[in-house]
């Protein structure tokens, strides 16, 4: 299940984040933000196949500079060592929408984006630190795009649209750069690379690793 809720924000008084947490854990329902049919087949597929937290969430590479800071509405990227292969990871003010049973902390809050209504809400919820993969099939959906790497921790910018994103280190992100076909991917926990070769075979699927 899908919705654009920003776009439609006007139709509702809130929005989905709760409902699509509580189906989660009641139906275990695949869904996913702004309608992304690709992103919501990629977490099917590879949720259903691996049982690994996985979610949908937005990349915005150090790598990106103003058009990142403007869009967040941050005044800069945290001040790490190798920031040119960092990527700093949130949807609507946090991580994005993650399951409580993902999460190693998980508090319903009020929304961040001025888009939506004043009674929405967003999800404030965190993957563990420490390894990861970033995984989405390509738009012709026979290659799915794989890079590994490793949450670093968090970032809090207060009054801005990245109130609680994670802060992701990845090998090379010029290549990130070059090959990213979305903002939006899927974050799972673990190194998984070697599990979505022999997933791909199934699904007769090509990978691209970054």
């Amino acid at each position: 299940m899908g919705i654009n809720c920003l776009n439609e924000s006007h139709f509702s008084d809130t929005t989905p984040c709760l409902a699509w947490n509580m189906l989660y854990q009641e139906e275990a329902l695949t869904w996913g933000c702004e309608a992304d049919t690709v992103s919501m087949l990629t977490q099917h597929v590879l949720h259903s196949s691996l049982g690994t937290p996985i979610m949908m969430t937005n990349l915005y590479p150090f790598l990106m500079g103003q058009a990142a800071l403007k869009h967040e509405r941050i005044p800069n990227f945290p001040d790490i060592p190798e920031p040119q292969n960092h990527i700093l990871a949130a949807h609507c003010g946090y991580l994005g929408v993650l399951p409580q049973p993902f999460a190693t902390s998980w508090t319903l809050r009020r929304k961040v984006l001025a888009i939506v209504d004043e009674n929405a809400t967003a999800i404030d919820a965190r993957l563990p630190e420490g390894a990861m993969t970033l995984a989405k099939l390509e738009p012709d959906l026979s290659t799915l795009s794989v890079l590994e790497g490793s949450i670093e921790g968090y970032a809090q910018y207060p009054g801005s649209d990245c109130v609680n994103g994670a802060v992701l280190k990845i090998k090379d992100g010029h290549r990130l750069m070059r090959n990213l076909s979305s903002h939006h991917y899927l974050l799972m926990t673990g190194h998984n690379l070697a599990d979505l070769h022999l997933i791909a075979r199934v699904f007769g699927l090509g990978i691209e690793e970054f």
